[in-house]
């Protein structure tokens, strides 16, 4: 099975704001239930502003009881 184009993409990404450490841990509220969830982000700053691209969840499990390669 193939990688989507989108995740590789968004591969790309990590690397570039890693390179020019632009990435962070955000802690956000999951919409509906409100569960806490832990996200993987890069911050870009515009101005006074700054603009958060949510990149990849992080596990509160332990993923290898989650998944198979």
């Amino acid at each position: 099975m193939a990688v989507p184009a989108g995740h590789v993409t968004n591969l790309e990404t990590i690397y570039r704001a890693a390179r020019n450490n632009d990435l962070a841990v955000m802690e956000v509220n999951r919409i509906g239930s409100g569960e806490p969830a832990h996200l993987l982000v890069a911050v870009a700053r515009d101005g006074d502003e700054f603009n958060i691209t949510p990149l990849a969840q992080l596990f509160d499990d332990n993923p290898y009881e989650q998944f198979t390669p």
